[in-house]
């Protein structure tokens, strides 16, 4: 419970601080996370959550987007739009 407000806390920070436009898979400090980026194919910006060692971070990625369209596992790294969801403006 305590992962799950940590996380929802985080979202709602960048969201209030326009820092939640794309969520992607990353490293950040040599871990795999989750990740936010300003753009697609842009690095990752702010931590949402670390993934374990050997955790599927496109599964990860579609457990905490549960109300979207699953992500393919393709060669791309996928990257969730969601300034739509959110009412932020595209540039």
């Amino acid at each position: 419970m305590t992962h799950c407000q940590d996380v929802s806390h985080r979202l709602e920070t960048y969201r209030r601080d326009r820092n939640l436009k794309f969520i992607t898979v990353g490293k950040m400090n040599g871990q795999n996370v989750v990740c936010t980026a300003n753009q697609v194919s842009g690095r990752c910006e702010n931590l949402i959550l670390t993934l374990k060692p050997n955790e599927d971070g496109v599964q990860a990625l579609n457990n905490l987007l549960a109300w979207h369209q699953p992500l393919s596992k393709g060669n791309r790294t996928p990257y969730v739009d969601l300034r739509e969801h959110l009412g932020i403006p595209k540039e």
